[in-house]
């Protein structure tokens, strides 16, 4: 029996809610997969309330639990070559331990480059999905505005 608990079954949320709920094949299967991680990654990037870790007692357990899923506010905040940086690290941060269907080696959070507009960042990405009979490179890009704090795919 404890052997059967780690069977992983792919996407069975999303399969239970579909319309049709049968397996799709393996092509589709990565598709949707590499869909739901991004919508998962969205869903870090856009998560704004939570406590800081100072307000966790710097409790590593605490803070990476629900409670701590989401980005600190940028809202308003500096574009410093130090700054990018400690959003950079935060986001990748969040993916290694919000998005367990990545190979925590392999993130990468990268700065594409710095918009138009002065408070506007293009950030970059990059992962390997690592589940059983699927390892795949995936990538994607968004932009985060400082002065809103809101990201958006490009």
């Amino acid at each position: 029996m404890a052997a059967e608990s780690n069977i992983y079954l792919p996407r069975l949320l999303s399969r239970l809610r579909a319309d049709e709920p049968f397996a799709p094949s393996m092509r589709d299967e990565l598709k949707l997969l590499r869909e739901e991680i991004r919508e998962n990654i969205c869903l870090l990037l856009n998560s704004r309330s939570r406590p800081e870790k100072d307000d966790l007692q710097n409790d590593a357990q605490l803070y990476y639990s629900v409670l701590g899923m989401g980005l600190s506010d940028v809202c308003g905040c500096t574009h410093s070559a130090m700054r990018i940086e400690a959003i950079k690290k935060e986001i990748k941060e969040q993916i290694v331990h919000f998005e367990p269907r990545l190979d925590p080696a392999s993130v990468a959070v990268s700065l594409k480059r710095e918009r138009g507009r002065q408070s506007e960042l293009e950030l970059y990405i990059s992962a390997t999905i690592n589940l059983p009979e699927i390892q795949e490179q995936m990538e994607m890009a968004f932009t985060l505005d400082l002065e809103t704090g809101i990201p958006s795919l490009v």
